[in-house]
């Protein structure tokens, strides 16, 4: 100490008392500066910003509905993430992702999508599929999940992107769509095997639900 008291005082050992004094303060005063930096990195570290990928788990419920929600969403200019399925907007900026957490969970119990979701959210840095550009397939397919939309898109491609129908599955398929006027989610029965259904349109947020085959198909 002796030593680094001459150094930082550019002189000798002599009256270094006062000097380690001094070197103390500095020392404490580097501490806090350093204390506040690290604790305000922390506090930005827990709240999501514009600009945050947010990854979104959804629990207790089963594995052909955890995929139409699992996945990364991009935070907009507005400071808000669009949910699928119920197609409402959540106001994420400036709040901890616990708290986000409970407001997925209301807005699923209000729109009588799940009784008891139970969601999970991280801030994430890269390699996720975001959810604003792709649909949900599910059901009786090799790879249920979420399929990258494109331009164009039809129905039947989107079922072969998801491994195509399991030797189960059915010629008949759900497609789950949001009305633009009502806002409820409206579903469409349709025959997989026939021309006209196979090259109907998807878009993004469509869900796809390949129901099983029975015998007398």
């Amino acid at each position: 100490m002796e030593n680094v008291a001459a150094v930082c005082c550019g002189g000798g050992v002599d009256g270094s008392e006062a000097c380690v004094m001094r070197l103390s303060k500095l020392v404490y005063v580097l501490g806090s500066v350093f204390g506040v930096f690290f604790l305000s990195a922390s506090i930005r570290a827990e709240t999501i910003r514009v600009g945050d990928t947010v990854q979104i788990t959804l629990k207790a419920v089963p594995a052909s509905e955890r995929v139409k929600v699992d996945g990364c969403y991009k935070v907009g200019d507005g400071g808000n993430i669009q949910m699928p399925l119920i197609n409402v907007k959540i106001r994420v900026a400036g709040r901890k992702p616990k708290d986000v957490e409970r407001s997925i969970e209301a807005a699923f119990k209000k729109a009588k999508i799940y009784r008891a979701p139970n969601v999970s959210l991280q801030i994430v840095q890269g390699g996720c599929v975001y959810t604003d550009r792709v649909l949900s397939v599910g059901g009786y397919v090799r790879k249920p999940g979420r399929v990258r939309f494109r331009e164009g898109m039809t129905l039947l491609e989107a079922i072969q992107k998801a491994g195509d129908r399991t030797t189960f599955a059915s010629k008949y398929v759900y497609l789950i769509r949001k009305d633009k006027k009502t806002g409820k989610q409206i579903k469409y029965k349709f025959n997989i095997g026939e021309p006209k259904h196979q090259a109907l349109k998807v878009y993004p947020n469509d869900t796809i639900d390949v129901l099983q085959r029975w015998t007398l198909e």
